[in-house]
């Protein structure tokens, strides 16, 4: 039958594999009951049955020899141990053999005589029949080693945790370490099968010698970390995903953690060395977490112990955790995300399901990866990258021809393309750039833009939940309660203002106030909210809800905060150009350095060497005696300091760990040498190295900072010479530029402005019509040598001037250099103490051919450009020492050649000519004029710096004894046009007539019509009155300024007036220039003061005029009278006062350009046939007490025979001549003079 034929395969069976049976003899028992009482069965079933019974109690005899181990460990068993020979000892197993022979029945025989379980259980139960605990400990220790014994493992080592404590009170001292040996010796064996129960013995006799230490009975707190080090840690292993979607890892990991750090956490951080054991492994070893692990908890303990000591490597530890968030599992925004990313295609695509219920399930940060491993196959189709991550039926099912597929793989390789970006850049991209860059994509397809939005999302939702990257730092911090909602919108206005300073100093301070919530004594208590769910579709348990602690919210926090503040840290640095060390730099890099230290203190590091140092370069900064190479030295040590601190806190503490772990780590992948280990411990050591300093709060970037300095200040020891290193150190880039336009408590005043730029910035940051534009300040004169001669502070200065002239681009809406709009710009000098005409200025810079010919194609301003062009190779000629006379020529010949008699008449065709005329000028005298409108900026710079220097400059501070060191400053401003039209015009004009003894406004000055500044100033026009009141007093026909745009002239005076009377100004003097008749075209180019005399004796003619010879009239300046001689030029002066010792010299001018300020000096008086009372030269002569009659416009002067003629009378070189400064008339002769008291005269 067919039980017969299975009780013979049993039986034939039992024959081959008695061992088989024998362990499996409780169930004979249970099975064969109804068999063994069939009459036809009985027999068979009896005797199979005994012989499994039999071979049962002989396999144990056989096995256990309880005796002979008894006799060989009678050192620990000294109690009486008759007991536990009698329960399972050779006389027991004996009257079970003779017990067994004397049964005949099957009943009796299951009942009487123990199967294997039973004899199992009686060996582990006959522990208690010992005495003491150290004998039950090694009796348990041995029955695990009995073959009969493996099943019940388990069990023996929970009743071995549960007396380790017990044993070890029994060991004497010197005992207790090898009682430990013992332990893990044993616990090796055990580790693969029963891992988890090893830990828990770990956890227990960890606990003990940490008790056995605060007893003071024992020290072996080091000596157990350093076993529990070298016996090993559990790492994740290979963490994948098996075909029920469900994920493989090894499940002692987490495990292994929570015991380390409950010894840890225990010992109350005594326990360093394995503090640092447990960073190198998760570090090198790896790290998985699961929501539903909710290791938030152990954060918490974390927190609550004593971390005050340990709180750098502490923190070193909890910032690999990736477990800073409060919702548990997949909710809210990451729910959404990829439900979305899912059901667009009604879960059509295979991958994208997958993924949402991995997310869904399986919440942890190897979503991160995976879900850019999903992007990636997205961009580039390889699935090679998905094949680990994926069951083998949802890899299957993916197809590459698919609409799932097919449109978002050309769309994502178009996204990378757009951006010229990796995948993994594009998925770093913020939502605004993404978004922008989808638009651009080709229209169609809007599901799947749609979707790469989503996984945009999604990437960054995971990252922002279990990394330390945060899209927005203010909107986090709103969520929780532990900062003032005032000082988060102040953090938010800063960021947004790229303040980046400001904004570290709030974060620093949230920071502090997290700080101390994480170091409250007090343990806080945590709030959880935890539900548990079955995904019905796939059968997965998972967890979700929300974890609520305050100190474990604050170190989430603080981390993140650091993350921002590392990323404002480094833009503070790039901030500083460290390409150059000056006193600036110096002062800079102490704030910045204040701020690492800062951020370090609140990170756990404090140095006290760091500190001193930066104490010292504090003070050193306040004295001007200290040495570069004292400043070498200070940063050597410094850097030292930072070695330091990486060597505490981040070297050497792991340095032992390392030598253990890493070939831990690496031995089960191959063979090692011992040379090969060292070199593996050493490379995998460099790497552990690098990454703990790349994370660490600061302290790369610290040590990058003081790489720079150091080799900045290298640099410059082998590159410059010792006088140029002075220079470079006590260099200050903050003052070497300013805006008109914004304040500057540094150079707001005339040393650094000049008095010009200085009235200029005051008016324009008042609201008066003043150009744009910026001034290169005293600064730039004073350390040109340095800058010249230093490559880094040459392109920093040219930078700097760049970044202004945008300024100024944004001001005009026009472009520096766009021929199509150009920008045009004034480059003018200005010095402390006014030096009217001394040194160059430029117009129109920015002109070359190509914008000079665009610009003249505009509507209405062909002339006007062609004009200002040429006036700009002029001045670029007489920078390079041309004369104005060879240019005066090129005028003349072309205004003979078409017949003109003022320039204004001619066409801007014959102006386009003469320009070129002017360019070929330059070239006959070898001079490159510099197309480059950027380097011919610079280039005019340079030129009226250097002006400063020139001849004309000297002789005019020599004679009014001006210190040569003020030096001077340099202002460009946008071009205001007096030459743009006929309407347009530029002028000079005095707030005060000095003809007159009426006080307040009283406009004086000239103008003139279609000319730029420099006509006017430099005399070289017969300018126009400016007031009506001008022309009556003149006796002229000519027209005025207040006549022909009374619009324009009543601006004027409101300025004048405003000026005066609201700004407390003195009387002044103003240059302004007019585009149009509109009032809202003028513009101030400069004002100053009138220097007025009190009382002063003044000069006159005795004689009544109709008995002197009139020979002509034009504008009396000085107010005096005077006879003298008439000279031409220098030499004639100095022949004259040879000749002439007792009398005055009076220079005949044809106009009075700036060139002819050196004759002025030599001179007593000066009569010009051009030029009004403002240009400089005029200006200049009264400044000297020297008597003027100019604009005399019936004064005709031939330089060449050196001889003038006023209307019929000729007069040559030495004839006498009269001049009356104050009625402005010439007179032939000379005539007896007397002195009168004048009180309305001014010195200008």
């Amino acid at each position: 039958t067919l039980i017969h034929t299975v009780l013979n395969t049993l039986i034939k069976g039992f024959e081959s594999d008695p061992r088989s049976f024998i362990m499996a003899s409780k169930y004979m028992k249970r099975y064969l009951a109804v068999l063994a009482e069939l009459p036809e069965l009985k027999e068979t079933i009896f005797k199979f049955t005994l012989a499994v019974y039999v071979e049962n109690i002989h396999f144990w005899e056989n096995t256990s020899k309880i005796d002979s181990w008894l006799k060989q460990e009678n050192d620990i068993f000294k109690g009486d141990s008759s007991s536990l020979l009698k329960t399972v000892g050779h006389k027991w197993f004996a009257r079970l053999s003779k017990q067994i022979k004397n049964i005949d029945k099957w009943q009796d025989l299951v009942e009487k005589i123990p199967d294997y379980d039973q004899i199992a259980e009686r060996f582990a139960d006959s522990a208690d029949l010992l005495s003491s605990f150290i004998e039950k400990f090694h009796y348990i220790f041995y029955l695990m080693q009995m073959d009969g014994m493996l099943a019940h493992r388990e069990r023996l080592i929970w009743k071995l945790n549960k007396m380790l404590s017990q044993t070890i009170d029994e060991l004497e001292n010197e005992q207790i370490r090898s009682f430990i040996e013992t332990v893990f010796r044993f616990a090796q064996e055990l580790r693969a099968e029963h891992g988890s129960s090893i830990l828990d013995m770990f956890l227990t006799i960890g606990k003990k010698t940490i008790d056995l230490k605060k007893e003071a009975k024992a020290d072996l707190v080091s000596y157990y970390e350093n076993k529990l080090i070298d016996f090993g840690f559990e790492t994740p292993g290979m963490v994948y995903v098996n075909e029920d979607w469900q994920l493989s890892v090894n499940e002692n990991h987490i495990k292994n953690i929570r015991v380390w750090l409950d010894l840890i956490e225990y010992s109350e951080m005594e326990m360093e060395k394995l503090l640092s054991a447990l960073i190198v492994n998760l570090r090198i070893g790896g790290i998985f977490i699961s929501d539903t692990d909710l290791f938030q908890r152990e954060i918490t303990k974390i927190l609550n112990s004593n971390i005050a000591p340990f709180y750098k490597k502490v923190k070193q530890l909890t910032r690999i955790f990736p477990v800073y968030f409060n919702e548990i599992g997949a909710e809210g925004d990451i729910r959404k995300v990829t439900t979305t990313i899912d059901e667009v295609y009604h879960r059509e695509d295979k991958l994208v399901h997958f993924l949402r219920k991995q997310v869904h399930t399986e919440s942890n940060n190897t979503l991160i990866e995976l879900t850019l491993k999903v992007f990636k196959f997205w961009c580039d189709g390889n699935l090679e990258i998905l094949k680990p991550v994926l069951p083998k039926n949802v890899f299957n099912a993916i197809d590459k021809k698919s609409k799932c597929y097919a449109p978002i793989h050309k769309m994502a390789v178009a996204l990378c393309r757009l951006n010229n970006s990796t995948p993994e850049e594009v998925l770093a991209l913020d939502s605004n750039t993404l978004n922008q860059l989808i638009d651009q994509l080709p229209e169609g397809h809007s599901i799947d833009k749609e979707r790469l939005r989503d996984i945009h999302l999604l990437y960054t939702f995971l990252k922002e939940k279990y990394s330390f990257e945060t899209v927005d730092i203010t909107e986090l911090l709103t969520r929780f309660p532990y900062i003032d909602d005032k000082e988060i919108k102040k953090l938010r206005k800063a960021l947004q203002e790229n303040d980046f300073e400001t904004s570290l100093k709030l974060i620093y301070s949230f920071m502090n106030q997290l700080k101390s919530i994480i170091f409250n004594p007090e343990p806080s208590q945590s709030w959880e909210n935890i539900y548990h769910k079955r995904h019905i579709a796939i059968g997965i348990p998972s967890m979700y809800g929300v974890y609520r602690e305050t100190k474990f919210e604050a170190l989430g926090l603080t981390f993140r905060l650091e993350n921002v503040a590392t990323r404002l840290m480094e833009k503070v640095v790039e901030g500083i150009n460290l390409n150059y060390i000056s006193a600036k730099t110096l002062n800079d890099i102490y704030f910045i350095l204040e701020y690492f230290r800062e951020g370090l203190e609140l990170d756990g590091i404090t140095n006290q060497s760091f500190n001193a140092n930066l104490r010292m370069l504090k003070y050193s900064l306040s004295s001007q005696s200290f040495s570069f190479d004292q400043y070498v030295n200070i940063f050597q040590f410094i850097a030292e300091d930072v070695k330091r601190v990486l060597i505490k806190y981040f070297l050497k503490t792991y340095e032992i760990p390392l030598r253990t772990i890493i070939p831990q780590l690496f031995n089960g992948t191959k063979e090692y040498s011992d040379r090969e280990t060292v070199q593996l411990v050493n490379k995998e050591s460099e790497k552990f190295y690098r990454d703990v300093i790349a994370e660490a709060f600061l302290m790369q970037p610290l040590d990058n900072f003081i790489s720079s300095i150091l080799e900045s200040l290298r640099q410059m020891t082998d590159n410059l010479p010792v006088e140029t290193i002075s220079e470079v150190m006590s260099y200050n880039s903050n003052l070497i530029i300013t805006r008109l336009l914004k304040p500057n408590k540094f150079v707001d005043n005339q040393v650094f402005l000049g008095s010009k730029a200085y009235h200029l910035k005051n008016l324009r940051m008042a609201g008066f019509p003043i150009p744009p534009g910026f001034v290169l300040t005293t600064e730039i004169f004073r350390r040109r040598k340095a800058i010249l001669g230093h490559p880094e502070l040459k392109k920093e200065m040219h930078d700097l001037i760049r970044k202004h002239l945008r300024y100024i681009e944004r001001g005009s809406g026009k472009q520096f250099g766009n021929p199509d709009n150009p920008l045009l710009l004034s480059v003018r000098s200005g010095s402390a103490i006014s030096m009217p005409g001394a040194m160059d200025t430029f117009l129109n810079v920015g002109m070359n051919d190509e914008i000079t010919d665009s610009l003249s194609k505009k509507p209405g301003l062909a002339w006007s450009a062609w004009d200002s062009y040429r006036r700009l190779l002029q001045s670029w000629g007489m920078a390079y020492g041309l004369s104005r006379d060879e240019f005066d020529e090129v005028m003349d010949r072309f205004k003979v050649e078409y017949k003109v008699g003022q320039k204004a008449e001619l066409s801007p065709e014959a102006m386009r000519k003469i320009a070129f005329a002017y360019k070929q000028t330059l070239k006959d005298n070898h001079i490159l004029f510099e197309e480059d409108i950027f380097r011919q900026l610079l280039a005019t710079i340079n030129f009226v710096f250097d002006s400063w220097s020139s001849d004309r400059a000297k002789a005019y501070r020599e004679h009014l004894e001006i210190a040569d060191e003020w030096g001077t400053a340099v202002i460009v401003q946008r071009m205001v046009f007096g030459n743009l039209q006929k309407n347009s015009g530029t002028g000079v004009v005095f707030t005060q007539n000095p003809k007159k003894k009426k006080h307040g406004v009283n406009l004086y000055g000239d103008f003139t019509l279609q000319s730029q500044g420099e006509d006017i100033v430099a005399g070289l026009v017969k300018p126009l009155p400016v007031s009506n009141n001008q022309r009556t007093n003149m006796n002229g026909e000519e027209t005025t300024l207040q006549e022909l745009f009374p619009e324009i002239y009543q601006r004027i005076y409101e300025i004048a007036s405003n000026l005066i009377e609201e700004h407390g100004y003195s009387p002044q003097e103003i240059e302004f220039t007019f585009e149009s008749g509109n009032p809202d075209d003028l513009y101030i180019l400069q004002t100053r003061d009138l220097d007025m005399a009190i009382s002063q004796a003044v000069t006159v003619f005795s004689k009544s005029v109709d008995k002197m010879i009139l020979t002509g009239r034009g504008i009396g300046i000085g107010g005096s009278a005077l006879n003298g001689r008439v000279a031409f030029d220098l030499d004639d002066i100095a022949q004259l006062r040879k000749k002439y010792p007792e009398e005055s010299v009076i220079l005949v001018r044809p106009d009075t350009v700036p060139d002819d300020i050196a004759m002025i000096f030599e001179t007593d008086g000066l009569l010009t046939g051009k030029g009004g009372a403002t240009s400089h030269a005029a200006v200049t002569a009264v400044r000297l007490g020297i008597t003027s009659v100019v604009n005399c416009t019936s004064l005709d002067v031939d330089e060449e025979s050196k001889t003038c003629r006023l209307n019929e009378y000729l007069f040559n070189v030495g004839d006498k001549i009269a001049i009356d400064g104050n009625l402005g008339n010439v007179y032939k002769g000379n005539y007896p003079m007397e002195k009168e008291q004048n009180y309305n005269e001014f010195r200008y």
